[in-house]
């Protein structure tokens, strides 16, 4: 992997990391999907001491207790994710950049070979539906997770992976050096 293929690697990294805060940290129509509580303060609280463990709490469940069986198909079920602590703000951002270089990297993986802005961008795409269509229909299926909230998961898949797949048709070789 030459100089050129590096430099491109950590460019869309950025800049993906950077459309991603314009996506979630800007853009505010994903959150209407959201539904509210009255008081959001008693609600961490209450939460806070129902859950004690930072983790992943399935209400009823999880496991084959009929009772937990019963009360699941009675309703209502919960799935909540919940840390009681948060890294600083820093450490996030540090981790975000990182983890859009590595996806950078693993989509010059899937690009390989693939000649052409155009034919990276339907490359990625491709691979962008099928990872959305397998992981967020599953969400929606297993994890209750509402097809409002993913629909907005999977247009952010989407414009990420052909994002990537265009910034780096700039630094990845030209047709006639991609054999090379």
């Amino acid at each position: 992997m030459g100089g050129k293929t590096i430099l491109g690697i950590v460019v869309t990294g950025i800049v993906l990391f950077f459309f991603g805060f314009l996506y979630w940290g800007v853009n505010q129509l994903p959150y209407a999907t959201w539904n509210t509580v009255t008081d959001p303060a008693v609600a961490q609280t209450t939460a806070a001491s129902l859950f004690p463990e930072d983790g992943v709490y399935f209400l009823p469940g999880p496991g084959n207790d009929p009772e937990a069986a019963k009360l699941l198909e009675t309703g209502p079920s919960v799935m909540l994710t919940i840390r009681h602590t948060q890294d600083p703000m820093a450490v996030q951002f540090g981790l975000g950049v990182v983890h859009n270089i590595l996806s950078a990297l693993l989509l010059v993986i899937v690009l390989k070979g693939v000649v052409g802005t155009g034919a990276m961008i339907t490359r990625a795409l491709l691979v962008g539906f099928v990872a959305g269509f397998v992981i967020l229909g599953s969400n929606i299926i297993w994890w209750m997770q509402p097809i409002s909230w993913m629909f907005f998961h999977l247009v952010y898949y989407l414009i990420y992976f052909a994002l990537g797949a265009w910034v780096l048709s700039f630094f990845l070789p030209k047709a006639e050096t991609a054999s090379a």
